[in-house]
Order: C-alpha cells, then sequence, then structure tokens
C-alpha cells in the first residue's frame, strides 16, 4: 500500500517509519512498574475507524489507546469498567488523529496526582484527574494489527513527562531519563533503550523512508 507523507515537521528527524497495514509488532515479558508513564509515538494514520489504531497493552493492567472514526482517542488504564482511568472523546476532541497528517502524539500520567493528559505536537489539548493508576507492573507492550499508517519514534517511559518535557522530546532533544522502551521503526524493529526489549513483527510490514 503506497502512503503519501503528508505535512512532516521540520523537527522530525526520523529517518523513516513502519508502515502498519495488518501487521502486528509486540514486546512480552516486561516487568514495567509504570505506576507513571509516558508514551510518545509519531503517527499517519492511513484511515480512521471506531476501535482502531490500538497502541500499548491492555484496558486492565497497563497503558492502551484506541481510537474513533472521528479521530479521537481512549486511552490510559481502564480499570474494572471505570470511565474515570480513561481519557474518551468526551475528554479529548475529535480529530486528534488526522488521516493521512503526520503529528506527535503522546500520553502522560502522573503516579502522584492521577492526572492523566494527552499531548499534540508539544501541546497539552485533554487532562483528567483518574480515580486510580495501574496497580500491576506493564507486562507486554504492542502495535496492533488494527494500527493502519505510518509509526515512528515509539518511547515508553515509566516516569511522567510534562508538555514541556515532551515538547523538548519532540525536537530530539528532551530528557530521556525514565527511557524503558524506544522502537525507532525507521529500517529495523530493534530497541534503542538500551534494555534489549527487541519485538517481535509480523513479515508483511514495510518501512517508508522519511
Amino acid at each position: 500500500m503506497l502512503l503519501k507523507h503528508g505535512i512532516i515537521r521540520s523537527n522530525f528527524t526520523s529517518k523513516g517509519y513502519a508502515v502498519m497495514d495488518g501487521g502486528h509488532i509486540t514486546y512480552t515479558g516486561l516487568n514495567l512498574d509504570i505506576t507513571s508513564h509516558t508514551v510518545c509515538f509519531w503517527f499517519k494514520p492511513a484511515t480512521l475507524t471506531d476501535f482502531n489504531q490500538n497502541l500499548g497493552y491492555d484496558w486492565s493492567n497497563g497503558f492502551n489507546m484506541h481510537s474513533d472514526a472521528q479521530g479521537s482517542i481512549y486511552a490510559g488504564n481502564y480499570l474494572f469498567g471505570n470511565e474515570q482511568n480513561r481519557l474518551t472523546p468526551i475528554d479529548i476532541p475529535g480529530n486528534v488523529l488526522e488521516v493521512d497528517l503526520l503529528n506527535h502524539q503522546a500520553f502522560s500520567f502522573n503516579g502522584l496526582t492521577k492526572e492523566a493528559s494527552w499531548v499534540k505536537d508539544g501541546i497539552a489539548i485533554a487532562s483528567k484527574i483518574f480515580t486510580d493508576g495501574p496497580t500491576n507492573p506493564m507486562a507486554s507492550f504492542r502495535i496492533n494489527t488494527n494500527v493502519h499508517g505510518l509509526i515512528g519514534e515509539v518511547m515508553f517511559f515509566n516516569t511522567h513527562k510534562t508538555p514541556e518535557q515532551i515538547a523538548a522530546i519532540r525536537s530530539g532533544s528532551g530528557d530521556l531519563s525514565g527511557l524503558q522502551l524506544y522502537w525507532k521503526l525507521h529500517e529495523d524493529f530493534l530497541d534503542y533503550s538500551g534494555n534489549n526489549y527487541h519485538p517481535t513483527y509480523t513479515d508483511n510490514i514495510a518501512f517508508s523512508p522519511a
């Protein structure tokens, strides 16, 4: 599937992206304390439908997200059906994700204050106080088969990052303390965090140059 590059921000230094169209990228065997955590990634969706663009672990034991057809998202730690533990389209406006547009997206959770934030292109666009945080270590991380589009520079931190810190990470000059997993996805499936969380993947994933 040929995907146009669309708008590429001038301070994005990626050398390429993984082209997701039905494949998955997964690491199992994690044991991450995610009392506080931050997830960052560059993403250009090719399509938007309900319950696609799924990234993370699961709704009961760590960070997870998926989109709806309007480009809004559900994101957080969905404990026991409690909507107070995830951001939803009620909290986040539509068009967070936009077809054929490349943006830097991030979710950050502060374990002390229970505040969750969604940050797009370095700007906080939504926040919410959760009733609970993750109760167990996160055991796996995945880019699921229903992710369709270009994705790169996927980072997972076990620390809370402010919008200002996320903006600096976006520009390539940020504080990377707490970095646990870093999949560049430029032209390989390696983990660049130093923790050797090299994922498994399906053979139908291609790479697209920047």
